[in-house]
C-alpha cells in the first residue's frame, strides 16, 4: 500500500486537536469525520483526469 502525505493545512489542524490529551469521545468522532470529508476533496495524485 503507497502512503501519501497530505499537506492541507485544515487537515493538519484538525489532526492536531485530535491528538489534545481531554478531548471527548464525540468530538474526537466529529473531528475524524471532518478530515474525511477533507481528504475526498484531495486528487490523488497517479489518479488521471477525464477530458
Amino acid at each position: 500500500m503507497k502512503i501519501v502525505e497530505v499537506k492541507h493545512p485544515l487537515v493538519k489542524h484538525k489532526l492536531g486537536l485530535m491528538r489534545e490529551q481531554d478531548i471527548s469521545t464525540k468530538r474526537f468522532r466529529e473531528l475524524a469525520s471532518e478530515v474525511g470529508s477533507l481528504l475526498t476533496y484531495e486528487r490523488p495524485p497517479t489518479s488521471k483526469r477525464k477530458k
